[in-house]
């Protein structure tokens, strides 16, 4: 094997300069017999120009044998020309870094370049630093080629200029002045009659449509750059626009059209070998097959698309493709393969909102599995990633609000300035001119009187500018303080809960350790008498229900709870919550009687409303003493059902009742049997029902007992 590649690796690189020697000699030499070295140089560089779009590949070919015959020549001044036109067909390629290097090595020797070249680099350059993230550096290249623009009366370098801006308002979200420099730059390429540049433009439109939502705009640019390039038969550009239609009927759920759009791709970028594209079409594709619930394909695309990632070790595509793999395994409720995906993804991934995904699928996968622990870890580390993105949006918005009303002042201050300046060279104009005396006095007065005018007004706009400033920093200010102080309430609340539920979770631990010491001390092949089991199986439904409701709390803090209302029997949903109460009802000899008249219904999300009366009943047992009495009724009332739940236990003050509902310092009481809980059950009781259109009241007297009425609707839209 070793000898092989010893033999067959010079080979294959001999084969390419032998390729690129006879594609050199088929447009060069055959052509320029006649010509200078210098002269074949130029018309070598210049057939690259024209074809660069059409033909890469071969273009690719013609640089390995200019760079031959430049080394055979020795014209080290035509270099710089080599690295400028290696480095367009890296970018048209799509390999950004590789352009990045070979542009900034044609600068280097830049003595033979054109205005018009240069203007091209530090555009294109100004590309790549936006694609990785650097705003300020691709805003300084774009800078930089307006004064070569300005030398040059070209309408090409000015469309090319306003697309570049148009890319750049659009990644800071300034989305109006983005599309008005969009149609700048399609008049400019259609004074060019290029066609192709108009149908890129209208691509960059899609993108920006379908970013802020509007996917059937997106198409229809899309569909028009597509009838372009059908018209100029440049089937590397349809392949992409190919892809970039199939992207947005995925995003728009339209998996069918998408599919289509898809396979056309496919087929092309096998035609030119396009692994990096054909890659990312893979994955597309395996998304969509996933959507559609064919898991059988999904599965071979998703793997097709990670293999091309990591032989081209393109690690943001890994990364997506792993994330996608995750998803996959979810919808297939193969959950610890998806969480094996999702835990590699997160290793390879460096974009915050990927992160903060894969955070909250991690959290929510776990939660399914039962690994509590690990669930209420992720959410936590969701809440605080999205605190710093929320923060850092803030900022960048205050930073470019601040920037904008500076950029205004300026201009003010330059309108001012012109003003003075006109004013000045007038009146020296008048002096020259006007031979009466009282005239020239009037003039002057007049002009004056204009001009303190004028300076008064944008002394007045200048000073509210300033607290235009002033006030939007104070928003800013005050919002991030507010985010803050919310933070550290939940924090601390989620401290207070996670500490008294840890001390409460030890003793149904050690109720298991002496079930377990019983059985083993146990020498009867029978089956044994647990002492006590009523008890610990008590004390093992408390410690389930304590979870759940500390699980429960933590979703509903971060909003991630989803409601599906339905139409459920009020007998079942009570039956079903008291036999799983029936042995903690029994243990304190408590007897529950159920009325209800008639047969009774409610519109809610069965999940939530089955917590919230599970804790409501639980509380009545929990409360009630030895040989005590609980009442449950239902009645019909019309659109509505009220479910009522008296007990006779030790009851509460008003104090105490008002102090329910608070997640600072709510009322925490032992039961009547020492029964603990975190404080958490009649809060999350009644914010479910009010999230459910329902209304939860509680009415006590000391020694009296409680009762808990709830009012929940009996049919849709009531």
């Amino acid at each position: 094997m070793r000898l092989f590649l010893i033999f067959c690796i010079p080979l294959f690189f001999l084969s390419i300069s032998i390729n690129a020697q006879s594609v050199f000699d088929s447009i060069v030499i055959k052509n320029t017999n006649s010509y200078l070295p210098n002269s074949k140089i130029t018309y070598a560089y210049n057939y690259c120009d024209k074809n660069l779009n059409k033909s890469p590949h071969q273009v690719y070919l013609l640089l390995i044998g200019i760079e031959e015959y430049l080394y055979q020549n020795l014209n080290l001044k035509r270099w710089c020309e080599y690295h400028y036109h290696l480095a367009n067909y890296y970018f048209v390629s799509e390999m950004f870094d590789s352009a990045y290097s070979s542009y900034n090595d044609a600068l280097e020797q830049q003595f033979s370049l054109t205005n018009e070249q240069l203007a091209k680099i530090h555009i294109n350059l100004s590309f790549v630093n936006l694609l990785n993230g650097k705003v300020k550096d691709a805003k300084q290249n774009l800078l930089t080629s307006a004064a070569f623009v300005k030398t040059e009366n070209n309408a090409f370098l000015k469309g090319m200029q306003y697309q570049q801006q148009a890319l750049i308002n659009a990644y800071e979200e300034n989305y109006p002045l983005a599309s008005s420099l969009y149609q700048k730059a399609i008049a400019q390429y259609q004074e060019e009659n290029d066609s192709t540049q108009v149908g890129s433009v209208y691509c960059d439109i899609a993108l920006l449509y379908s970013k802020i939502g509007n996917h059937p705009l997106a198409i229809d640019y899309l569909e028009k750059a597509e009838t372009i390039f059908n018209k100029l038969d440049n089937k590397r550009y349809l392949a992409s626009n190919q892809l970039k239609i199939g992207d947005t009927y995925i995003n728009a759920t339209k998996y069918h059209k998408a599919l289509k759009s898809l396979d056309v791709a496919e087929r092309l970028f096998i035609i030119f070998n396009d692994q990096k594209n054909l890659a990312k079409t893979y994955s597309l594709k395996g998304k969509t097959f996933d959507k559609l619930r064919d898991y059988t394909q999904s599965l071979s695309y998703l793997n097709k698309a990670l293999e091309l990632m990591i032989s081209q070790n393109n690690k943001s595509g890994e990364t997506i493709t792993l994330l996608l793999l995750g998803d996959l395994y979810t919808d297939m409720v193969r959950i610890p393969k998806a969480q094996h995906f999702y835990t590699k993804s997160l290793q390879l991934v460096i974009d915050p909102s990927i992160k903060l995904e894969l955070y909250e699928k991690l959290s929510n996968n776990y939660s399914k599995i039962g690994d509590y622990y690990k669930a209420y870890k992720y959410q936590i580390l969701y809440n605080g990633l999205q605190k710093n993105i929320l923060t850092e949006i803030n900022r960048i918005h205050a930073e470019r609000l601040t920037r904008r009303i500076s950029e205004e002042l300026t201009n003010h201050e330059n309108e001012k300035r012109i003003l003075q300046t006109e004013l000045s060279i007038l009146m020296e104009g008048k002096k020259e001119r006007i031979t009466f005396f009282q005239v020239m006095i009037l003039g002057q007065i007049l002009v004056i009187g204009i001009l303190i005018f004028i300076i008064i007004r944008f002394k007045k706009r200048s000073k509210h500018a300033q607290s235009m400033i002033i006030k939007t920093v104070n928003n800013q200010r005050s919002q991030l303080q507010k985010s803050n102080a919310e933070f550290n309430k939940l924090k601390k609340t989620s401290e207070r809960v996670i500490n008294i539920a840890t001390k409460n979770m030890w003793e149904p631990f050690w109720v298991l350790e002496r079930l377990s010491n019983q059985m083993a001390d146990s020498n009867d092949d029978e089956s044994i008498e647990l002492e006590g089991s009523t008890h610990d199986n008590d004390q093992l439904i408390m410690a389930r229900n304590l979870l759940e409701n500390v699980l429960h709390w933590a979703k509903n803090q971060q909003k991630s709870i989803e409601y599906h209302p339905e139409l459920l029997a009020v007998n079942d949903l009570l039956n079903s919550i008291l036999k799983t109460q029936k042995l903690r009802a029994a243990a304190k000899k408590i007897n529950i009687t159920y009325k209800q008249q008639g047969i009774s219904y409610v519109y809610t999300d069965k999940a939530t409303t089955k917590v919230a009366l599970r804790n409501i009943i639980e509380n009545a047992i929990k409360f009630s003493t030895i040989k005590g009495k609980i009442l449950i009724t239902v009645q019909n009332q019309g659109n509505s059902t009220e479910i009522t739940i008296h007990d006779d236990g030790v009851g509460m003050t008003k104090d105490q009742i008002n102090s329910l509902f608070s997640t600072q310092s709510p009322y925490l009481a032992s039961g009547t049997h020492g029964e603990k809980g975190v404080g958490l059950g009649l809060s999350l009781s009644k914010e479910f029902i009010e999230r459910n259109s329902g209304k939860l009241a509680i009415n006590s007297s000391i020694a009296l007992g409680t009762t808990v009425s709830i009012i929940l609707p009996s049919k849709p839209n009531s």
